[in-house]
């Protein structure tokens, strides 16, 4: 193949695109196309590539897949393994756990299945995922995981290597990029996670590049479209084309749209499409994409998107998503030091290990062992829980109670009728009683329960934990639980009397005036609960709307020590003002106290005397153990505390038993 510096001047803009977006995404919301981008390009080359070997008959599947190693690992060995030395000294174990998880799914090319239904690409909390833009490796290896073979089968499968070859392969290339595409489009608002991170809704990516080589190129031959156009100003109206698509892509596509790719993605593609078809000799491309600086960019720009993600994120974790938010020159010094970081490994590690002699013919066996060492490192750190297991037991005590309650349990769900899907969160806790007490609600009734069901256990009741709360219209917090599959359940269970709501009934309303609401107005909230409440009393059930637990202004994890440190020592951080926190739940409170004066209703208050007993809201117990594992969700300590101020107290006050 003949080089083309104006593929790596692309390669350029897609970097700049992709590494402004993640440090101001406010400058460049469009910015995450440039994966897009590169999608494209590698599809092209790497076609190319094949392509080639299989004109000449030297294709071997050894040697692409030893050209890959020498390509993908020396880079990313380094940045795996700094990246888990940097998580030993500054992250707590849930995060370095967690981290770990991310290391094992980088050094073997699945980070992007293990991010599926995890957070969201454009959720704040993905900052906190120093591995994150590994993703997209993930899908391109998984593509050249089955495309070489599928390659090398239609080459031994053609009848002959006449030109209607070439045509024959562009259709069989153009059917699975369709598939590929619809399957994008079939996911696109039905499962964003999946259609962003799963690999055949993105293989059509690829594919247009591979589309495009095969167009390009006559049987042994390896001229362009353009170089068959003849006329530089149809080379020219290609360029123009693409360049004027790549602007239209970064105004149309913005992360706060919510879904992507779909047909969104058309954009940059296209775009990426145009600008390789239209070939090396129009003005643009040679005077945009191939001068020297756009070249030089594009060459480091794989062990750049490699660095620049880890130090922004362990900078929003060092920080705080605030004060990180606030720091404008030291994001723009870290893209500097990633800049440079990129240009020394390129230029004394990859460019050595790729085209020098350096490791000799030692290359792929050290390169394949260090991946392997970094990635059972990883597999340590994740399998101990971040370390912890090493720890005393003090130490494991407080960070047990950052672990999230689990979700649902099969059994529960099949006991009761239901599909997985039918109901997010549901638990059951079996105390051999004759009484079950129900709880209700959002992801704060999910971290209440393990309190309340402890509760249960010496009280002498069962417990049911059904969920989510079906107030919220955002897609979300979309759920097909809805209040009448809640109502259903609760109309059969014939032991449950009492029925705790809890939810985190802030986010629902809008909290000061001209503030945008969440869900819906105040009115049109309070109507809904007050209807779901007065068919809970008319199904003989005593509802009791919970007081919520105050959200704080730092994340608990910020106030903790790493894991390294080997003691739960506390590192100063943000307090919690109660005024702020009765401010922050007034819309709620107000409408609580609308639903206690309904017959029937019981409004249960003292969950924020509970939580902030003085002026400032407590963040850790008198033990020392946190009482979130996030700034909103209670720990199993914090519930224990709900379960014990609140709930124990109102239950010893009204024993209810089914039937009275």
């Amino acid at each position: 193949m003949t080089y083309r510096p104006d593929i790596d001047g692309l390669r350029a803009v897609a970097i700049l695109l992709v590494v402004l977006f993640h440090a101001f995404p406010a400058l460049m919301p469009g910015g995450f196309i440039g994966v897009d981008i590169f999608f494209v390009i590698s599809g092209y080359l790497i076609s190319g590539v094949i392509l080639c070997r299989l004109e000449d008959g030297t294709y071997s599947f050894a040697d692409f897949y030893k050209r890959r190693i020498l390509r993908i690992f020396p880079a990313l060995v380094v940045v795996l393994g700094l990246c888990v030395a940097a998580g030993c000294l500054l992250l707590t174990p849930n995060a370095f756990m967690s981290l770990g998880k991310h290391v094992v799914g980088g050094a073997t090319f699945v980070s992007n299945i293990l991010l599926y239904n995890e957070t969201g690409y454009f959720d704040a909390a993905a900052h906190a995922k120093p591995l994150l833009n590994l993703w997209s490796l993930g899908i391109e290896e998984q593509f050249y995981l089955v495309f070489p073979l599928l390659m090398w089968l239609f080459w031994r499968l053609a009848a002959a290597r006449t030109p209607s070859l070439r045509r024959r392969l562009c259709a069989l290339l153009a059917v699975i990029c369709l598939f590929s595409f619809a399957d994008n489009i079939f996911l696109y608002g039905r499962h964003p996670s999946a259609d962003f991170y799963l690999p055949l809704s993105r293989f059509w990516e690829l594919l247009a590049g591979a589309v495009l080589q095969a167009a390009a190129r006559p049987v042994g031959a390896s001229s362009g479209i353009a170089g068959r156009a003849g006329k530089s100003r149809a080379r020219s109206g290609l360029a123009f084309a693409g360049a004027a698509l790549l602007l239209v892509a970064l105004f149309a596509c913005d992360n706060g749209t919510g879904t992507y790719p779909g047909f969104l993605a058309l954009l940059p593609v296209g775009s990426a499409f145009l600008l390789i078809a239209a070939g090396p000799e129009n003005p643009f491309n040679r005077l945009v994409l191939a001068n020297p600086a756009s070249v030089f960019l594009g060459k480091i720009s794989y062990t750049l998107y490699l660095w620049h993600w880890p130090l922004l994120s362990f900078a929003w974790i060092l920080l705080g998503g605030s004060a990180y938010a606030e720091a404008h020159a030291l994001r723009a010094g870290l893209l500097a030091v990633a800049l440079v970081l990129a240009a020394l490994t390129w230029r004394f590690l990859e460019t050595p290990v790729r085209r020098g002699n350096f490791l000799g013919r030692y290359k792929v066996p050290v390169l394949v062992g260090a991946m392997c060492v970094v990635g059972g490192a990883g597999l340590v750190v994740w399998l101990s829980e971040g370390l912890a297991l090493f720890t005393g037991a003090q130490h494991r005590a407080v960070y047990a109670q950052l672990q999230r309650p689990p979700q649902y349990e099969l059994e529960v769900l099949e006991k009761l009728g239901l599909k997985k899907d039918d109901l997010e969160l549901a638990r059951f806790t079996d105390a051999g009683a004759s009484r079950t007490v129900a709880v209700v609600g959002d992801s704060h009734a999910q971290s209440a329960y393990p309190g309340i069901a402890g509760l249960g256990r010496e009280a002498g009741f069962n417990t049911l934990l059904l969920g989510r709360f079906p107030g919220r219209k955002r897609p979300y917090y979309d759920t097909t639980a809805h209040p009448g599959r809640i109502l259903d359940i609760l109309a059969r269970a014939k032991d449950i009397r009492d029925v705790f709501i809890i939810i985190r009934g802030a986010v629902y309303t809008p909290r000061t005036p001209g503030e945008e609401a969440s869900v819906k107005s105040p009115e049109e909230f309070y109507g809904e609960m007050a209807d779901f409440v007065k068919k809970l009393v008319a199904l003989g059930k005593n509802p009791i709307v919970v007081e919520d637990n105050p959200d704080l202004d730092v994340d608990v994890s910020e106030a903790l020590a790493p894991a390294i440190s080997g003691e739960p020592v506390r590192r100063e951080y943000r307090r919690t003002l109660k005024a702020d926190a009765l401010a922050r739940q007034g819309t709620w409170l107000g409408i609580m106290d609308r639903l206690g004066r309904i017959p029937g209703v019981t409004v249960l208050r003292g969950t924020l005397d509970a939580f902030c007993p003085g002026e400032t809201c407590r963040v850790f117990s008198e033990e020392g153990l946190p009482l979130y594992f996030d700034a909103d969700h209670l720990s199993f300590a914090g519930s224990d505390r709900l379960a014990r101020h609140v709930i124990a107290p109102w239950l010893a006050r009204n024993t209810s038993r089914p039937g009275d």
